[in-house]
């Protein structure tokens, strides 16, 4: 993987997805929203932490349009989190890639 910002090669420990512009994005599972703001390379950014069968884990969402949601709140599988930036077709997402760029 390229890193978007960087352009370094190397693994990543993510799934990114590509969505439609201002898609409703989910919650992957029940839990806690734990980060709810702007986060420099990331844009508006929603981190919710999970128990799944006993087990901790963390999903993160980033380059949103918009939050839905706050820090404490609790989350429901398939609540709408946020809407997708979507940079492919969001004029003021693609002058701010290439900017980073």
């Amino acid at each position: 993987r390229t890193h978007p910002t960087t352009g370094e090669v190397k693994k990543h420990t993510g799934i990114d997805i590509a969505g439609t512009h201002h898609a409703e994005v989910l919650s992957i599972a029940d839990g806690e929203v734990t980060y709810a703001g702007v986060q420099k390379g990331f844009g508006n950014s929603v981190e919710i932490k999970h128990v799944v069968n006993g087990e901790t884990i963390y999903s993160f969402y980033a380059h949103l349009s918009q939050i839905n949601v706050k820090v404490g709140e609790k989350v429901s599988q398939g609540q709408i989190i946020g809407l997708e930036g979507g940079a492919e077709s969001d004029p003021k997402e693609e002058t701010l890639r290439q900017i980073r760029m």
